[in-house]
């Protein structure tokens, strides 16, 4: 992750890298990139120890609060780098639509829910109704700053919007049935290209081939 061959590819071709990523795993240190990482978040181990022990119920509310500035922080920045006029290869890993959910449909942090019983396996990506409600407005926001973005940049930019994988509100990984796999397997996989390159796509395009086409 933190000598990957894209990062490379664009730094030998005169790119500044730069990522915005959450605190996964190595996403959160790079030596190729400049960014200087947003406020505090938690990070695996830490989200480990909430959703499983009890202190959980007396910290969510601050681990949401944290990730939705977060995912503000991430797009204001990506508004204004596209101000900057040198070449640059911009990675942005955005939590957001996956859970904890912190828009509502209009973009406001949603009401606490205390459920007695939840549907076998939905887990936290439960209830529905709140994931739809935040992809709903997680949509607006993106449009936004794409908008944004092609007003900023004076050469027309290259956009890549993928998802990693899709939702997880019905069934298990345990014991999946065909809509969970359908439902986890499925992505958006959507690029803004120069003309010239669009022949080089194909209705069934994955993520793993995008650098190899377009690169």
């Amino acid at each position: 992750i933190q000598s990957n061959s894209v990062t490379r590819l664009f730094r030998a071709n005169g790119y500044r890298p730069v990522w915005y990523t959450p605190n996964w795993g190595l996403q959160d240190r790079n030596s190729y990139s400049e960014t200087t990482f947003n406020p505090r978040e938690l990070n695996e181990f830490e989200n480990i120890v909430l959703k499983r022990f009890w202190i959980r119920p007396f910290l969510k509310q601050g681990m949401e609060h944290m990730y939705r500035l977060k995912t503000l922080w991430i797009l204001d920045h990506l508004k204004d780098i596209s101000k900057d006029p040198r070449a640059t290869f911009v990675f942005a890993h955005i939590l957001c639509p996956h859970p904890p959910y912190i828009f509502d449909r209009v973009g406001n942090m949603p009401e606490p829910q205390i459920y007695a019983h939840r549907p076998p396996g939905s887990h936290d990506w439960y209830p529905k109704e709140s994931y739809v409600d935040q992809i709903h407005y997680l949509n607006h926001l993106i449009e936004e700053t794409i908008t944004v973005i092609l007003n900023n940049s004076t050469v027309p930019p290259i956009i890549i919007l993928q998802g990693d994988h899709g939702a997880a509100c019905d069934g298990t990984s345990d014991n999946p049935n065909a809509l969970m796999v359908r439902e986890r397997i499925s992505i958006l996989n959507a690029y803004l290209v120069p003309i010239d390159l669009r022949p080089k796509l194909y209705a069934s395009m994955t993520p793993v081939n995008t650098f190899r086409l377009l690169g």
